[in-house]
């Protein structure tokens, strides 16, 4: 070991201080820069809405609706479509459509529910039918004045029906972008929080842009889920901090509506649908055990359904506090700059219960 002389002493002493102040300098000028890097601009989240029901024809209250949230469009269910044996993919549930008082600065949105199983059996050929009867029914029920700007298909795929799905969205695709008719609108498709964290086994379907559906994280019958319809627990699970963003833009939906789940013992009965905390604390057959748990004592018929001492019934809300969180977890996998938060559904049974200051703060 070789020993330093003052002289050494003081020279290794000058370098120390001298490489210190230029790390500190260094540090400085990082930080400088950081502080004065512009700042990216926050995100443009557009609310919009779905509808989902049978008939299309809003009234002044939906207008009203929309003309306060200041939404631009409206996601209108066009049809359900299953496989029938015999038949192929057929329209199970068409929508009734009556466009006369929808507000022409709203523009729709065709939504086309398609079963997973379609796609466990449907061909190449069959599959290029079902893309011409899907573009006919748009433009058969749409006015032609009607811009569209985007055709969704929901469908929840997995990594069994992938190939046959993203075929017929690439077929689909195809036909709306050299569509003259329909002005070429976009394509885009829903995505499941188990797409988002499986990503790599269930693909990124081949469309313009994503819509991310923020509940309906869980079956509904389970006797041990909580909330079905959204649990920022289950969210979690999912959503990551480390989840990548999705490599195509996406959208994202927020459910607004509730129900009520009846059971008897471990056995699920049936759905009392529009069922609120709010109502079922006011029953007199039905005594409260949890926040969201009710318990039957005495045999008695209510809501179109009979009920026996010992059944049970879970209510499942979605809370703003919930919606806030679920929607904070989700924003990292968003890296487009515009965003459609589009809100299910357009129904007063449901905006009832929530104030428009609580929903407008979700952003």
């Amino acid at each position: 070991m070789r020993l330093l002389r003052l002289t050494d002493f003081r020279a290794e002493t000058i370098k120390t201080v001298s490489k210190s102040n230029t790390m500190r300098q260094l540090l400085l000028l990082l930080l400088f820069a950081a502080c004065n890097r512009p700042t990216p601009p926050p995100k443009v989240i557009r609310p919009a809405f779905y509808t989902w029901k049978t008939t299309f024809h809003p009234g002044s209250w939906e207008t009203q609706t929309l003309h306060q949230w200041n939404a631009q469009r409206l996601y209108i269910k066009y049809a359900d479509i299953d496989w029938r044996e015999g038949k192929g993919a057929i329209p199970v549930s068409t929508t009734a459509m009556q466009w006369d008082s929808l507000p022409v600065d709203i523009a729709p949105v065709p939504v086309f529910f398609i079963v997973n199983r379609v796609f466990s059996n449907i061909t190449a050929t069959e599959s290029i039918t079902l893309v011409q009867r899907i573009l006919q029914r748009v433009r058969e029920t749409t006015p032609k004045e009607r811009t569209i700007p985007e055709i969704q298909i929901d469908c929840d795929w997995n990594s069994t029906t992938k190939a046959a799905y993203f075929r017929f969205l690439e077929q689909l695709k195809a036909q709306t972008d050299t569509s003259k008719t329909l002005q070429q609108p976009q394509l885009s498709a829903t995505i499941r929080l188990h797409q988002i964290k499986y990503r790599e086994k269930t693909g990124v379907p081949p469309v313009d842009r994503g819509l991310l559906m923020l509940y309906n994280f869980d079956s509904p019958t389970k006797t041990t889920v909580k909330n079905s319809i959204i649990d920022p627990a289950t969210a979690a699970q999912y959503l990551s901090q480390d989840t990548k963003p999705y490599p195509i833009p996406l959208d994202a939906a927020l459910p607004l509506f509730g129900w009520g789940l009846h059971f008897r013992g471990n056995d699920f009965q049936g759905f009392l649908h529009d069922l609120r905390a709010s109502t079922a604390a006011q029953s007199r057959f039905l005594t409260r055990v949890e926040q969201n748990i009710f318990r039957v004592n005495a045999d008695t018929s209510c809501w179109d359904t009979y009920f026996r001492r010992g059944d049970w019934i879970r209510i499942e809300e979605a809370a703003p506090d919930d919606l806030s969180r679920v929607w904070e977890m989700a924003k990292p996998l968003i890296a487009n700059d515009t965003c459609h938060l589009v809100f299910f559904d357009l129904n007063i049974q449901n905006l009832q219960y929530y104030r428009h200051e609580d929903l407008i703060k979700i952003r």
